[in-house]
C-alpha cells in the first residue's frame, strides 16, 4: 500500500468512524479504572485494610506486576488466534471485553472481601485482568487505520487521559468521610461502604465501554484510511449508525 505521507488527513470520516470511536470510548473506560488503582490504591490499603506503609507499596505494586507480566503473554496469544482461527474483529472483541469484563468482576469482590489478603488477591487479579485490552483495545488504531493511527491514538489518548485527572478526585470526593463523630468500628465500616462504592462506579464505567467497543469497533482497515482493496467484497462500519461487516 501507497504511503499517505504528505496527504491531507480525512478528518471528517476519521471523527464520524465508528470504529474509531469505540476505540476512544473504550480506552477512556477502561483507563478510568487504571488510574483509579494507579492513584488511590494505597489510601485504600491504607484507609480500609491496614497496611501500613512498607506492606503498602509492595502489595499496591502487585496489580502492575502482573498485567505486565501478562500484557506481551495476551499479545502472543491474541495473535496466534488471529492467524489460526478467528478474524482479527473477532480477536480484538473477545480481547477487548475480557480485558474489560474481568476486571470489574474482580473489584467488586475485592469489596466484599473478609481479610485483607483476601483483598489483595483480588485487586492483584483486576491488574492481570486488565492486559486482556492491551491485545483487544490499544493496538486496535493499527487494525483500522494503520496510516494514521498515530493521530487516532493522539485523539484517543488526549480523552483516556481525562480519568488520570477526574478518577481521583472523585475517589476522594467519594471517600471523605462525614464531619461527625463515631467511633473507630463505624468509622472502619462507613469507609469499607464508600469504597465499595468506588469500585462500583469503576466497574460501571468499565463495562459501559466493553459494551461500546463490543457494538461499534472493528478489526479491519476503513475505505477512508485505504482500505478499499483490502475489503472491496464486504460492508465496512464508517460511522457510529453503521453496522460491522
Amino acid at each position: 500500500r501507497k504511503s499517505k505521507v504528505g496527504q491531507a488527513v480525512p478528518w471528517r470520516q476519521l471523527l464520524t468512524s465508528g470504529p474509531v470511536w469505540a476505540f476512544v470510548v473504550s480506552l477512556t473506560c477502561g483507563n478510568w479504572g487504571f488510574y483509579m488503582l494507579l492513584t488511590c490504591l494505597p489510601t485504600f490499603m491504607k484507609d480500609v485494610l491496614g497496611y501500613k506503609l512498607i506492606d503498602n507499596g509492595l502489595y499496591s505494586a502487585l496489580p502492575y506486576l502482573l498485567f505486565g507480566l501478562l500484557a506481551p503473554l495476551n499479545g502472543v496469544l491474541a495473535d496466534y488466534v488471529r492467524k489460526r482461527w478467528l478474524s482479527t474483529t473477532t480477536t480484538r472483541k473477545i480481547f477487548a471485553l475480557a480485558g474489560l469484563t474481568l476486571p470489574p468482576v474482580f473489584l467488586i469482590l475485592a469489596s466484599y472481601s473478609k481479610s485483607p489478603v483476601e483483598a489483595v488477591v483480588y485487586l492483584a487479579l483486576t491488574g492481570g485482568a486488565i492486559s486482556p485490552a492491551v491485545s483487544g483495545v490499544s493496538v486496535n488504531p493499527l487494525d483500522i487505520a494503520p496510516e494514521y493511527a498515530g493521530i487516532v491514538m493522539g485523539l484517543a489518548n488526549t480523552a483516556a487521559t481525562i480519568p488520570g485527572i477526574v478518577a481521583p478526585l472523585v475517589t476522594d470526593t467519594m471517600t471523605t468521610l462525614p464531619d461527625q463523630p463515631m467511633s473507630d468500628e463505624v468509622k472502619a465500616e462507613t469507609l469499607r461502604l464508600l469504597w465499595r462504592n468506588v469500585f462500583f462506579v469503576s466497574a460501571e464505567i468499565s463495562l459501559f465501554g466493553a459494551f461500546f467497543f463490543a457494538m461499534f469497533s472493528s478489526g479491519k482497515v476503513q475505505p477512508w484510511a485505504g482500505g478499499q482493496k483490502e475489503t472491496s467484497n464486504h460492508h465496512m462500519p464508517q460511522t457510529l449508525s453503521e453496522d460491522d461487516a
